[in-house]
């Protein structure tokens, strides 16, 4: 098993850290990735696996070409329906 495999197992549900650490050995991996991840080092595995410290996230939206409308005027009920009632 990988180690991007184990972690994606591992974030399923919570481990007991014995549990943990016996994982991490059974692993067949270097030493370096057996080390950052006994130790939780994140930034270091990331390293290790040619990862970056840092991503970006970002929404680009396009521009409006529509103007921006004035608010609707109030409608006035149509002759003849129920609403144009005077009598109400």
């Amino acid at each position: 098993m990988d180690v991007i495999k184990f972690l994606e197992n591992a974030g399923g549900a919570p481990i007991p850290d014995a549990a943990y650490l016996a994982a991490v050995e059974a692993l067949d991996v270097g030493q370096a990735e057996r080390d950052a991840l006994i130790a939780r080092d994140g930034l270091a595995l990331g390293r290790l696996l040619g990862g970056r410290d840092k991503m970006y996230c970002s929404v680009l939206a396009p521009e409006r070409d529509v103007p921006e409308e004035a608010p609707d005027a109030p409608t006035q009920p149509e002759p003849g329906s129920p609403d144009d009632d005077p009598a109400q």
